[in-house]
């Protein structure tokens, strides 16, 4: 997952089937995007998605962005153009 600004959101490391048995890719061989685990769980607990969010309180998804921004709270910037919003976690009143 890649910003605007071109930065990776998460941390990640390329492989290919040459590279070891442990990240064997044996139909295409070509280079993948591997995310550990942990940074998977670092991400969901800094940030949630608006489509999560509105799930949770039974809310539609522009309905909840109109009064999340009326709030005063905004996306996270640094995830703008990733092709969904979200929040930091911190920053959304419970």
């Amino acid at each position: 997952m890649t910003a605007v600004s071109g930065r990776p959101c998460l941390s990640q490391r390329a492989s290919t089937a040459a590279r070891g048995p442990s990240q064997h890719i044996p139909i295409k061989r070509n280079p993948q995007t591997i995310i550990p685990f942990e940074e998977i769980e670092r991400f969901k607990a800094e940030y949630v998605s608006l489509f999560l969010l509105a799930r949770g309180c039974g809310k539609h998804m522009p309905v909840l962005l109109r009064e999340l921004q009326a709030q005063g709270v905004q996306p996270a910037p640094e995830l703008d153009g990733v092709g969904a919003t979200f929040f930091k976690r911190s920053e959304v009143p419970s």
